[in-house]
């Protein structure tokens, strides 16, 4: 978990300033910080600091202050050569070399039955967090805003679980500076940037349709999204955690336990589709539905997440990050199952199905070429056990 190749590997040279320029130019960082909170006017101004619209918009500035002054260090105060040593983030701290050790980690080589009954096992421990918290709570609307917060906790801990798992009983350690733990499962930021734009780039070829019947159903003043609780679980949490899970520990295993990666690609998801057949107990217990009709639903959903799943593995052993696949979760959630007899319907239907089959048709003809291992340099392309 670090940040080499964030903002490119080089070596960074800070150049040698007088005393004043710097007191100048610190002063000027602490005004950027300052003023950017006070940017969106006297109006907006005047409102309480603990106003939601206003802690909002105060997000929005002092992030962009904080950039502005990285870029202005960047831009103005340092060289940089060409040399794989130290990158911009480590020469101004926003690294994490070291953060869970920085040592060659090797996975132990196991048998294809311990790696799936590993695999089964974090899947289980996935979705057995969601209902620790006692039947009277499990009966609760899975968009109950307390049931929310709850589950955040509970995946929050098993996904951390999983990891010390892995950490403790299937990888050895040797005290080098090279490889570190987070690498290991895909849990760094190397090549960053491109780790997360090509995948989800290809994430919207594949949604060409949706997005094009989007942009023209769009409406400023009822589509602006706001983030609540359940847009934070189904954008940010639930990606997180599911790709740490399912990605992160189980395709390393199963990688580990012989099988290929055309293998792990295909078999990883299937622990992902499994892990959403608990929605049945949903539809039926608490929303009364007809049993078969909520198994129908039911095996739909391990079906779309199963693809879905397979396109994720797939991306995370050709990348080796695991950033790539929670975005193009997020996006994906984003987004929801095409609808496709609306797009039939829509009065630009005929633009909306040329784009739709134009997507398809980009997304499998760069499919490869956006994930080449040798460009991110995937520590699953190599022997690592």
């Amino acid at each position: 978990i670090h940040t080499d190749n964030l903002l490119g590997h080089q070596i960074m040279i800070l150049y040698r300033v007088s005393l004043f320029t710097a007191c100048i130019t610190s002063l000027l960082f602490a005004c950027i910080f300052v003023g950017s909170l006070y940017v969106w006017g006297k109006k907006q101004y005047m409102k309480h600091r603990d106003d939601p619209g206003q802690i909002k918009r105060r997000f929005i500035s002092v992030s962009i202050a904080s950039v502005l002054c990285l870029l202005i260090i960047r831009l103005f105060f340092v060289d940089s050569y060409n040399y794989p040593s130290v990158s911009f983030g480590q020469l101004v701290g926003i690294h994490t070399d070291n953060l869970l050790g920085h040592q060659i980690m090797i996975l132990y080589r196991v048998s294809l039955f311990t790696a799936c009954i590993t695999s089964l096992l974090f899947a289980c421990i996935f979705v057995g967090s969601l209902y620790v918290w006692g039947k009277k709570q499990y009966m609760k609307h899975r968009d109950d805003p307390g049931q929310i917060k709850r589950r955040f906790i509970s995946v929050s801990i098993a996904s951390v679980l999983c990891l010390l798992i892995i950490r403790l009983f299937f990888v050895d350690s040797y005290n080098y500076p090279s490889v570190s733990f987070g690498q290991l499962v895909g849990i760094h930021t190397d090549n960053l940037l491109a780790c997360v734009w090509y995948p989800l780039a290809l994430a919207m070829m594949i949604f060409a349709g949706p997005l094009t019947m989007l942009y023209f159903d769009f409406n400023p003043h009822v589509d602006i999204p706001s983030l609540d609780l359940e847009d934070i679980r189904n954008l940010i949490v639930g990606p997180v955690t599911e790709e740490i899970v399912f990605r992160s520990c189980i395709c390393p295993i199963l990688l580990a336990g012989g099988l290929t990666q055309t293998a792990t690609t295909l078999i990883a998801p299937m622990f992902f589709g499994v892990a959403h057949i608990h929605h049945l107990m949903q539809h039926v217990g608490k929303q009364d539905q007809d049993f078969r009709f909520a198994l129908l639903i039911t095996l739909f959903q391990f079906t779309y997440t199963t693809v879905f799943g397979w396109f994720s593995a797939f991306v995370f052993i050709r990348t080796g990050s695991v950033f790539g696949p929670i975005f193009v979760h997020a996006f994906c959630n984003y987004m929801g199952f095409p609808r496709f007899a609306r797009m039939l319907k829509h009065p630009n239907k005929g633009l909306i199905v040329v784009a739709l089959c134009g997507g398809v048709f980009f997304f499998f003809n760069y499919l490869w070429s956006f994930t080449a291992p040798e460009y991110f340099r995937s520590f699953f392309d190599t022997l690592y056990y």
